[in-house]
């Protein structure tokens, strides 16, 4: 999905994306393998739970990369609850709800506690993927580089229900693209 999508175009551009998902479906079932769609941020197609919905209901095999990053229109516990047990997938870093910022969980606005039992509520039982390096994105700044043994702790703090460790500390003024 490139963007920007005008509004004029976005259903054209539904359509089409509906149709190769509906092919890839049907070629990833012969070979034992599954489609995941991700959500996307911005104008994207899969922006909300809604066109996430309409983009896997071109086959019943196609499944969900819940990618808590990019979600800047609908609030994370509306977007699992509507789109469910479909989601089979996670890419996990935090943000600002401005735009998709790839930080550890924490640094950001996400509240992790509601997003982690929401997807218990929902029987998520798949994988919880950090999507971020170890060093320290331009839009922040650590005292030193991310560890293993971080993000451990980060995921075991979120499961336990415990208070975050935040290392770093975002920079000012960030605005859309920071």
């Amino acid at each position: 999905s490139g963007e920007p999508i005008s509004p004029e175009d976005r259903q054209t551009r539904m359509a089409c994306a509906k149709e190769h998902l509906c092919n890839l479906a049907e070629l990833a079932q012969k070979e034992g393998a599954t489609v995941c769609v991700e959500d996307l941020p911005r104008t994207c197609l899969g922006n909300c739970s809604a066109e996430m919905n309409e983009l896997i209901s071109a086959h019943s095999a196609l499944r969900v990369v819940f990618d808590t990053n990019h979600l800047l229109g609908e609030d994370i516990p509306t977007f699992i609850r509507n789109v469910g047990s479909r989601i089979v997938s996670t890419h996990i870093s935090d943000y600002d709800y401005v735009n998709e910022r790839h930080w550890l969980c924490g640094e950001g606005d996400i509240n992790w506690q509601e997003l982690y039992s929401t997807l218990c509520e929902i029987g998520y039982d798949g994988a919880w993927l950090y999507e971020l390096g170890f060093g320290s994105p331009n839009t922040l700044t650590r005292e030193r580089a991310l560890t293993c043994a971080d993000f451990v702790r980060n995921a075991t703090e979120i499961f336990e229900n415990r208070p975050i460790t935040v290392f770093g500390k975002r920079k000012q003024n960030l605005g859309m693209w920071g």
